[in-house]
């Protein structure tokens, strides 16, 4: 085999694990991404349920503090619905309902 057959081969190997390890690095990328969008989604989920409960429990309180609380607890919720991530990751029935929630916080069934 020539000088030039051999660099050839020898190139041509190398290009292809570099293709290769550049691949491999580009998928390993992408699912460390969904990874942390499926992580935030999940952290998102919990911190929307937290608050729904606590304005739940807070719902029948009367009392300037617990009507502050509960007000606060609201705004928050407003702001999660608001920055829900991505219109595939919408809870619509839930965000739907969200309005009159808030407007009826002793409404416990409805919680």
């Amino acid at each position: 085999m020539s000088h030039a057959a051999l660099f050839a081969v020898t190139l041509l190997i190398t290009l292809l694990a570099l293709s290769f390890w550049l691949t491999q690095r580009q998928e390993a990328r992408q699912q460390s991404a969904r990874l942390q969008q499926h992580r935030q989604v999940a952290q998102r989920c919990l911190d929307l349920l937290q608050a729904l409960q606590l304005h739940r429990g807070l719902g029948a309180m009367q009392g300037a503090g617990n009507l502050e609380q509960r007000t606060r607890v609201a705004r928050q919720l407003d702001s999660l619905w608001l920055n829900w991530p991505g219109a595939s990751l919408q809870l619509p029935a839930l965000q739907q309902d969200w309005p009159q929630l808030r407007r009826k916080p002793g409404d416990f069934d409805a919680h």
